[in-house]
C-alpha cells in the first residue's frame, strides 16, 4: 500500500461503522459476562435504554436504582465458561511442533513456556478475550534489535478500538493498518513492518520499515466463527445467538428485587376515622392526618406535610396501609370495618419461574444440556448419551477456535524464530473431556443404577467419574483403575453378592472377594506396595489376573 493510500485511510477511514457495530457487540457480551468496572463499555446504557421503553417514567426510576455492578446474570454466564472451559482438559491433547534438528524443538518448548507463557496465556488469556473482546486481532512481532542467538518474537492482542483498516480475504487478513498510540501508526502486511510517526490525523514520516520472511501478514483475527457475512470484525461468540435472552433475564432478576419491596407485605385497610391529637405545648394539631399550628399553617419536613404521629401509625412493622370512607346513609357498609389483602402468590411465584426458565434455557442452548444448572440426573441408556454426545458436540465446535488461533500464533512465532528451520505444528485440544463434574456423574451413576440401566452405560459412568475425580492425581487414578479391575462384579452392592451366594449364583472365593475387597487391598498394599503401580509396565491382563491370584490366596479356606 502506497504512503498516500494510507494517509487517505487515516484521514477518512471507510470501515469506521462496521467496526463500531463489532465494538458495540463485544460491549453486549463483555456486560453479560465480565464483573471488572473498569473495562465497561456503553452496553449498559443501551439496556436501560430498552427498559425505559418497556416501563413507566416512576417505575423505571426505581428500577434503574435497583440496577446494581455486578450484573445478575454474571453468575449464569459463569457457569457457561465453565463448562466451555473443559476443552483445556482433553484427555488426548496433541500438540506437535516440527523441526529440521531436535535442539531447535527443546529451544522452543523453552521459549515458550518461559518467555511466551504460553499455557496460561491460551487458558487464562485467551479465554478471557472470548468474554471481553472477541472480536479482537492477534499480531505477532519482531524487537527492533535482535540480542540473543535467536530472535524474540512476541504476540498480542490488538483491541479493535485501535484498527484503522483491515484487507482480508476471507478469514486471512493481508495487511492491517492501525494506531500503536496517538503519535504513532502501524502497517503491516506480507511483507514488512512498517511505523509512521502522526499529528492530527496527518503522517509526518516513516519511524521504521523492517522486512519480514512471512509470506503472509502477520495478523489474523483471534476468533475464526463469523456473525456476519457482510462484517468480517463481527465475530460470534457463544453467547452471541442469547444476548436477547440474557437481557430478558437481567429484566426480570431485577424486577424480582422490585416486587420484594412491597409484594411480600400484606395491605392493611380501615375506615377512616377522626384524629383528635392535639398537643398543646407545640400547638400542633391533627387535620385529616396532617399536622397544622394555631395559626392553621401546615407543618413541613422538607418539602413534604408532616404526617400526624397518632393516626399516621396504624400499623406495627412493614406494610401498608389504606384508609377506607366509613359508611353513611348514601352508601351502607359493604364490608367489615378492617381487613387485609394477602399477598398473591402467583404473582409473586411468576418472575422466579420465570428466571428459572430462561436460565435453563440459556444454559442449555450454549453448553449442548442443562444438567450443571437444573440438577437433573439422566434415568436410561438414551438420556446419558444424549448428555455426553450434546456437551461434546458443543466443545468440539467451540475448541476449534482456540486451535486455529494457537497454530496460527505457534507457526508465526516459529517462522519469526528460527526461519526455514521450523518445518511446522499442528494443535489438537484432543476429543474426550472432562464434561461433568465429579458429584454430576457419581448422581448419574447413582441414579443409572436405580434404574437398572444397561452395563455398558455403568461402565462409561464410572469410568468418567474415576477418571475425573483423579485426573490431576495418576497414583490415585492408576489405583482406582487397577482395584476397579480386579472387582468380581463391578456394580453389584454388598446387599446384592451376598444374596446372590446364597442362592448359589457365585463361588465363594469371589463373594468373599467381592465382600472384603478393601480390607484384601490393604494387605496386598502393605506387603508389595500401590497396587496401582505393581508391574505397571506388564500388560495390563498379565497384570490383573496375577493380582487377582495373590488377593485369592489371602481368602481362608472355606470350611
Amino acid at each position: 500500500m502506497e504512503l498516500s493510500q494510507i494517509q487517505e485511510l487515516l484521514r477518512q477511514p471507510t470501515q469506521k461503522s462496521k467496526i463500531g457495530k463489532a465494538i458495540s457487540h463485544d460491549d453486549r457480551i463483555r456486560f453479560h459476562s465480565n464483573s471488572n468496572f473498569d473495562i465497561r463499555g456503553k452496553a449498559d446504557t443501551v439496556f436501560l435504554d430498552w427498559v425505559r421503553t418497556i416501563l413507566p417514567k416512576d417505575k423505571f426510576s426505581v428500577f434503574a436504582s435497583l440496577f446494581k455492578y455486578p450484573i445478575d446474570t454474571l453468575p449464569l454466564t459463569s457457569e457457561v465458561y465453565q463448562a466451555l472451559s473443559k476443552i483445556f482438559d482433553g484427555h488426548d491433547a496433541d500438540h506437535v511442533y516440527m523441526f529440521d534438528d531436535a535442539e531447535l524443538l527443546a529451544d522452543w518448548h523453552d521459549y515458550k513456556n518461559n518467555h511466551l507463557h504460553y499455557s496460561d496465556f491460551w487458558r487464562i488469556d485467551a479465554f478471557a478475550k472470548i468474554k471481553n473482546e472477541i472480536g479482537s486481532i492477534i499480531v505477532a512481532d519482531v524487537p527492533s534489535e535482535q540480542t540473543t542467538q535467536y530472535p524474540e518474537p512476541y504476540f498480542y492482542f490488538l483491541n479493535l478500538s485501535n484498527v484503522i483498516h483491515v484487507e482480508y480475504n476471507g478469514n486471512d487478513i493481508e495487511s492491517i493498518l492501525f494506531s500503536v498510540n496517538d503519535n504513532l501508526i502501524a502497517f503491516y502486511d506480507s511483507e514488512s513492518y512498517r511505523t509512521f510517526k502522526v499529528k492530527d490525523s496527518t503522517i509526518i514520516s516513516e519511524e521504521t520499515n523492517s522486512e519480514h520472511d512471512l509470506g503472509y501478514c502477520p495478523a489474523t483475527f483471534f476468533w475464526s466463527d463469523r456473525l456476519s457475512e457482510k462484517n468480517v470484525f463481527l465475530r460470534k461468540s457463544p453467547l452471541s445467538d442469547y444476548l436477547a435472552k440474557l437481557d430478558w433475564l437481567l429484566f426480570y432478576e431485577v424486577s424480582k428485587k422490585y416486587s420484594d419491596l412491597y409484594s411480600p407485605w400484606t395491605i392493611y385497610w380501615g375506615y377512616t376515622q377522626d384524629c383528635d391529637y392535639d398537643d398543646e405545648p407545640s400547638g400542633y394539631y391533627c387535620d385529616a392526618g396532617f399536622l397544622r399550628d394555631r395559626d392553621n399553617r401546615y407543618l413541613y419536613n422538607h418539602d413534604q406535610l408532616m404526617p400526624c404521629p397518632k393516626c399516621c401509625s396504624k400499623i406495627a412493622g412493614v406494610g401498608s396501609y389504606i384508609d377506607v370512607p366509613p359508611p353513611n346513609e348514601d352508601t351502607p357498609a359493604m364490608a367489615p370495618p378492617v381487613g387485609k389483602i394477602d399477598v398473591d402468590i402467583n404473582s409473586l411465584n411468576y418472575n422466579v419461574a420465570e428466571i428459572d426458565r430462561l436460565s435453563k434455557e440459556i444454559y442449555r442452548g450454549v453448553t449442548g444440556n442443562s444438567l450443571d444448572v437444573v440438577g437433573s440426573q439422566a434415568v436410561n441408556e438414551k438420556q446419558v448419551y444424549s448428555l455426553f454426545e450434546d456437551r461434546k458436540q458443543v466443545l468440539m465446535s467451540f475448541k476449534r477456535n482456540f486451535e486455529k488461533a494457537h497454530e496460527w500464533v505457534s507457526n508465526t512465532i516459529c517462522r519469526l524464530r528460527y526461519g526455514d528451520r521450523f518445518i511446522g505444528c499442528s494443535i489438537n485440544y484432543g476429543s474426550e473431556f472432562y464434561l461433568f463434574s465429579a458429584s454430576d456423574l457419581l448422581n448419574m451413576y447413582s441414579e443409572a443404577k436405580s434404574n437398572d440401566v444397561d452395563v455398558m452405560v455403568l461402565d462409561m459412568l464410572q469410568d468418567s467419574y474415576i477418571n475425573t475425580s483423579y485426573k490431576n492425581n495418576p497414583y490415585m487414578l492408576n489405583r482406582s483403575n487397577t482395584i476397579k479391575a480386579i472387582d468380581p462384579f463391578r456394580h453389584s452392592s454388598l446387599t446384592v453378592v451376598q444374596n446372590m451366594y446364597r442362592n448359589g449364583e457365585v463361588s465363594y472365593e469371589d463373594y468373599y472377594l467381592k465382600m472384603n475387597l478393601s480390607t484384601l487391598v490393604g494387605r496386598f498394599e502393605r506387603e508389595r506396595g500401590n497396587i496401582g503401580e505393581f508391574l505397571k509396565d506388564s500388560p495390563q491382563g498379565q497384570r490383573i489376573e496375577l493380582i487377582r491370584e495373590i488377593l485369592m490366596s489371602y481368602i481362608p479356606i472355606f470350611n
